[in-house]
């Protein structure tokens, strides 16, 4: 373990220990007292977070992160939008918690180590009492419908790790992608779906102060895209976005708000009236909708009040894809969508096919109907919901056994839902599984040699890739230039 980490067993009784659990007290603080040392991977929120209670909670436990990429944060760096700095701030306390901590000796972050890659999950668990896997979705949920392979149609994940800066899809085609659009149909309603739409239609003045890249910065303002159409297959009393992101898409410089009255008249339904009676949220976001001075209604042609502004972002609602048809070439045209109408009761209600069929223009589709996790060998993984089998937080087997000494938390333990702070409970309950587990001596013998990976970028190498990207960001008047290349993050790291 880190350098200093005691190598025998707890110096408090096994006794002593259970009594300071069930008090709710913290450990009784002892230089000697050893606790369990903990690998994390991935250091995203729910990885810093449980680091921040283990660390915290247990005045013996150490903690080395693992991560795959040289810089850490997760999806507060590749995926949070740039143009909500409020939403990052929560960095502020993981560097704070790694800086206590690793002047103590306790923490140590390994960026740049791909477990397996550069190290197996079985080796992991060699080296440390426990295994926590916290390394989130990194896939997306498909729609399984015809012409979903078409160029064009894509992930919205891939779009915002590329205006993010993630090494993986820095290259990826989209500035070609956005000079051969006009129309742009985002399926899928969520906080992604809305940041897309809003990256779409904003304009290169209203982004160039954020920490976006230069390069998406350029290919946007050379976009051609027209109109976007947030599609959704329930109503708006249903829809996931919130008043806040919503009243965003009413003060874009140079885009007007559009909804379509008959969509919005025909998701009013007994049953949303009764979910609008009870819900202050769904009430505003309906008067919004339904206020002709901040969103345009266009009839059931389509057409659209004059505005004289450049660009249109239509919140569609009622419309479920099934499928896609190619334009030129092998790339997509337009997207065909079904009509549907709600049926069941107030909170309960989905959407039924009509049989009225609607295709919309699109030579460039964005799935955002969720994100997807995937296993590393050696884990059991629900593949069904897309999840580690778990019994809150320990990994178990089909029959529900746990694999004693590895854990889960984040997305990979309850799915891809909720926020940042939503990984503040999550954490908490995995924490407490791991140090339950240590204190009635299930965690004994990992082997006391420290791990090293020659490639890996520690967190001073990290704090140098922070303040390069800062330097660069100040003399762009931003607030960040993100190196979006592993060579360069690593180059930076070492100063």
């Amino acid at each position: 373990g880190p350098e200093g980490a005691p190598a025998s067993g707890p110096m408090l009784s096994r006794s002593a220990m259970r009594a300071a659990g069930r008090s709710g007290r913290r450990w009784v603080t002892s230089a000697a007292a050893a606790g369990p040392r903990v690998c994390i991977v991935g250091s995203g929120p729910s990885g810093f977070y449980a680091a921040k209670y283990l660390l915290k909670t247990h005045p013996g436990a150490t903690v080395d992160i693992v991560d795959r990429l040289p810089t850490p944060f997760g999806l507060v760096r590749s995926g949070v939008a740039p143009d909500h700095p409020e939403v990052k701030n929560v960095t502020v306390d993981f560097e704070s918690v790694a800086a206590e901590f690793a002047s103590e000796g306790r923490f140590r972050y390994h960026g740049n180590v791909c477990v397996g890659e550069d190290v197996e999950l079985s080796d992991l668990r060699k080296s440390f009492d426990a295994v926590l896997l916290a390394y989130g979705a990194s896939s997306d949920r498909e729609l399984g419908v015809p012409g979903e392979d078409l160029e064009g149609v894509g992930g919205a994940r891939a779009f915002v790790n590329w205006y993010n800066g993630h090494p993986d899809h820095k290259d990826d085609p989209w500035a070609e992608a956005l000079q051969n659009t006009e129309d742009v149909v985002i399926v899928g309603q969520g906080n992604v779906a809305i940041d897309c739409a809003r990256v779409l239609t904003k304009t290169p003045d209203e982004l160039r102060h954020t920490d976006i890249t230069s390069y998406a910065l350029e290919a946007l303002a050379a976009s051609r895209v027209r109109r976007v159409h947030v599609v959704g297959r329930r109503g708006h009393v249903q829809a996931a976005f919130t008043m806040k992101e919503l009243r965003e898409l009413t003060r874009l410089d140079d885009a007007a708000l559009v909804a379509h009255t008959h969509e919005l008249d025909a998701g009013a339904t007994e049953a949303s009236a009764e979910e609008l009676s009870k819900s202050r949220a769904a009430k505003k976001i309906d008067a919004l909708l339904r206020d002709t001075g901040k969103c345009l209604h266009a009839d059931e042609s389509g057409a659209v009040p004059q505005h004289g502004k450049a660009k249109e972002v239509h919140l569609r609602f009622l419309l479920s894809p099934t499928g896609f048809q190619a334009g030129e070439g092998a790339r997509v045209g337009s997207t065909l969508l079904s009509r549907s109408r709600l049926e069941g009761p107030a909170g309960a209600q989905s959407a039924v096919a009509t049989g009225d069929e609607v295709a919309l223009p699109s030579q460039l589709v964005l799935r955002s109907i969720g994100y997807r996790s995937v296993a590393v060998p050696g884990l059991s993984f629900d593949a069904q919901r897309c999840v580690a089998r778990n019994d809150a937080g320990r990994v178990v087997d089909e029959a529900g056994v746990p694999d004693v000494g590895l854990y889960v938390t984040g997305w990979l333990k309850r799915g891809p839902s909720g926020i940042i702070g939503t990984n503040i409970v999550c954490a908490k309950g995995s924490v407490k599984a791991i140090l339950d587990d240590w204190e009635a001596g299930a965690l004994a013998g990992a082997s006391t040699a420290a791990v090293a990976w020659p490639q890996a970028v520690d967190w001073e190498g990290w704090l140098r890739i922070d303040a390069a990207e800062r330097a660069a960001g100040e003399a762009a008047g931003k607030s960040r230039e993100k190196l979006s290349e592993v060579e360069a993050m690593i180059a930076a790291s070492r100063g």
